[in-house]
């Protein structure tokens, strides 16, 4: 098979040429948005731009970089001019901030399908008005309620505002979620308990070490000689040279090499197992890891401390299940055997035969970020109650009751919740592995808008009945002056009954396109975010 060639890089004006550190800088000014070094790496690691060296730094032109960003504006202007209304407010989209902020301190302890960005919360909630915003709806000490609490952005977002908060979510897992990105912990505890599994994980034998050792030799020799960073994806991002045919091309070859290290080490592929949910989406080494570290978990008498760590397993069992990169938000069938990675590293990749590297990453950066959130939050008190909004009953909650109590509190000074779209994620299915770990209550039959009851006609009148008792429910329990906010992608208009049915009136509606999502399915919507009060 013929190798790539690389790709020759002129960039012969020295004039305009920047070190990584001075695009970051002049990107920053130009686009008027934080630009960090990591990401104009990233454009040449991706082959969006190119680089060499000079002084044994990388260089880049400033022409080059300047076109590049252009012409994803443009792009960008296009695309989202066809998925949204004249009427949307492009600020609420809040693109100037990075992935990273996005998913500041806590938010990113764990994936979860579904949840709104802090910015959007802090923006309605803090006390800054604007051209938009003419009023500010809530002050500290007030009392906010979510009833689709989810992975708790809002409950995060009013601990920062001094605002105390409530959530009530169906979900077992995600109220754990909830409760460890709120939580005050004790370190010692933690550090004492992450030793101990990282010990128990070091003295797991992995039976197969010479054989993966040799494997992701024979795949770093492949990715080195036919797809070389960043040429090859810059030929790919070019048009000139076909991924899918040169990606399955090289891969044939790949896999002849393969087979007869499978035949020299006499190992043998693990076969799919739908059993459970572990034994199909996971290697064995894996599994007698997790089974360990599960053991070590049950042992945690502070159940701060071992929610947290099922946190972090939960968290590192996701990013090693045994499917291809492009399938890790929704998984489509097990992969245990090394693939091209199309869209997505533009290489030879493998399943993760060892979850060790990945728990101390997760450990370690959870520490860091519920430390960054300490230093975030005030002294608003939350609470997370597990159970179904339009079932609950406050008034008999002892939790509830002790709360308002503990704060001075008689009602509920607003909502802001972003209610489960119609037929669109199953949240119980999201984390399917944790529930089978830790032996979790399933309450998926009473999920909200669930994926495979689909988007008809009866799907609608389903979802818009539930909705409509789940404000119900909560409605004696608010203020009579309480500023609701209800964010939803209402594509089929059925909140504007649902809020009159509801017992509640519109004060008006807010429009934010959805831009800065990181699904396969990247197509630009719109969400309303509904100020409503009660009727």
């Amino acid at each position: 098979m013929k190798q790539l060639e690389l790709i020759n890089i002129d960039q012969s004006d020295n004039n305009n040429l920047l070190t990584i550190e001075e695009a970051s800088r002049w990107a920053t000014q130009y686009l008027n948005k934080q630009v960090t070094k990591s990401q104009i790496s990233y454009l040449i690691s991706y082959g969006r731009i190119d680089s060499k060296k000079m002084n044994g730094k990388n260089h880049i032109s400033m022409i080059q970089l300047k076109t590049y960003y252009d012409n994803k504006i443009n792009q960008d202007l296009n695309r989202f001019a066809k998925g949204l209304s004249k009427d949307v407010n492009m600020s609420l989209s809040f693109s100037e901030y990075n992935e990273s902020e996005r998913t500041k301190h806590v938010h990113r302890l764990h994936p979860y399908k579904g949840k709104f960005i802090p910015q959007l919360v802090e923006y309605f909630i803090d006390e800054h008005t604007d051209n938009y915003k003419k009023d500010i709806f809530f002050h500290p000490n007030d009392l906010i309620l979510d009833p689709f609490a989810g992975s708790g952005t809002t409950l995060v977002q009013a601990g920062e505002q001094g605002i105390h908060s409530i959530g009530i979510e169906l979900s077992v897992y995600n109220s754990i979620i909830s409760k460890v990105k709120l939580e005050k912990y004790n370190m010692n505890s933690i550090h004492q308990y992450g030793e101990i599994i990282l010990e128990c994980l070091k003295n797991i034998e992995n039976e197969n070490v010479l054989f993966n050792n040799k494997l992701d030799q024979l795949i770093i020799e492949y990715n080195l000689k036919y797809f070389p960073t960043p040429h090859y994806r810059k030929s790919v991002h070019s048009g000139e040279v076909d991924e899918k045919s040169f990606g399955t091309e090289v891969l044939f070859q790949f896999n002849k090499d393969y087979s007869k290290l499978l035949k020299d080490f006499n190992y043998k592929v693990q076969i799919e197992s739908s059993e459970t949910f572990i034994e199909k989406w996971f290697t064995k080494t894996i599994q007698q890891e997790i089974k360990a570290i599960q053991n070590i978990i049950k042992t945690i008498e502070d159940t701060q401390v071992k929610n947290l760590f099922m946190v972090i397993l939960g968290r590192t069992v996701r990013s090693c299940r045994a499917t291809k990169h492009i399938d890790l938000a929704t998984l489509i069938h097990p992969q245990y055997t090394p693939y091209y990675c199309e869209r997505k590293h533009f290489k030879i990749c493998r399943p993760v035969d060892s979850l060790s590297m990945h728990f101390l990453k997760y450990y370690k950066d959870t520490i860091k970020r519920i430390s960054v959130y300490n230093n975030h939050r005030t002294e608003a008190q939350n609470l997370v109650l597990l159970g179904s909004s339009n079932k609950i009953n406050l008034a008999e909650n002892t939790e509830y009751k002790q709360f308002l109590k503990h704060i001075n509190k008689k009602y509920i000074d607003g909502i802001f919740t972003s209610p489960p779209y119609v037929g669109q994620i199953d949240y119980h299915d999201q984390h399917q592995y944790a529930y089978e770990i830790f032996n979790l209550p399933v309450k998926k039959d009473q999920e909200i808008g669930i994926l495979g009851n689909g988007k008809g006609k009866l799907a609608r009148e389903s979802y818009s009945s539930e909705i409509i008792m789940v404000f119900k429910n909560l409605k004696p329990y608010l203020k009579s002056n309480a500023n609701c906010f209800i964010v939803a992608n209402d594509k089929f208009n059925l909140y504007p009954e649902i809020i009159k049915q509801s017992g509640f009136k519109l004060i008006d509606e807010f429009k934010r396109p959805v831009l800065n999502r990181v699904e396969k399915d990247r197509q630009v919507y719109e969400e309303s975010i509904f100020h409503v009060i009660p009727d």
